[in-house]
């Protein structure tokens, strides 16, 4: 009886906090950090760790596209999860949403930035090339959310996550993303001007020479 209440709370609290915003709003949300979900937190790394272990080759291009297909993931997910953690049973759909989470914000990371720069770091892509990416990502979530889901279980709340609805959920993250950048940006310059003003003054104290 434990169980079936705990399923509930999960459930219920999900089902509340997605309505008090809508569930794009709520999605954007949860990718970018500011929305958590009201899981145990065991249990809430598995489900992360899992969700990882199978998207990160396809975003990291490891995959390989000869391999056999593999059984369907949600139902290799929730079958792990009866073993491991028998005692809660999680809705597809919040699963689904860790699922967008984790293939917009590290899809973003990777594409929204070029090269490496010596004492610039990573700067943000051209406007063309990131819209390409958003375009790009948009229909292979899309597709993927239909693989490892099905095509009954492809939407949050009545949201269906087709690639328009990708496609803004990634660009709301690539906002985010650029407006932190620009914030540490600013304080990577401060350091070096700092840096660069300790360096002269040491200079002098020691060599009597200023540069």
């Amino acid at each position: 009886q434990e169980r079936i209440w705990r399923e509930i709370s999960i459930t219920q609290n999900y089902a509340r906090v997605v309505s008090v915003s809508g569930p794009q709003a709520w999605l954007a949300e949860l990718i970018s950090g500011r929305a958590a979900l009201d899981l145990p937190p065991k249990l809430l790394d598995f489900v992360s760790v899992r969700i990882a272990k199978h998207l990160d080759p396809y975003i990291d291009g490891d995959a390989d596209s000869d391999s056999p297909r593999q059984p369907q993931f949600l139902q290799t997910l929730l079958a792990d999860l009866s073993d491991d953690f028998a005692e809660h049973t999680l809705p597809a759909e919040l699963l689904l949403a860790l699922y967008v989470k984790h293939a917009i914000a590290k899809t973003n990371a990777f594409q929204c930035f070029g090269e490496l720069h010596f004492g610039q770091g990573r700067l943000p892509v051209l406007n063309h090339e990131l819209e390409a990416h958003f375009s790009a990502l948009g229909a292979a979530l899309e597709a993927a959310i239909r693989r490892d889901f099905s095509p009954d279980i492809c939407s949050i709340q009545g949201l269906a996550l087709r690639k328009p609805v990708l496609e803004a959920l990634a660009r709301d993250h690539a906002q985010l993303l650029y407006r932190h950048h620009q914030v540490m940006a600013g304080k990577l310059a401060e350091a070096n001007s700092v840096g660069e003003v300790g360096r002269k003054a040491e200079m002098k104290r020691i060599f009597g020479i200023d540069i």
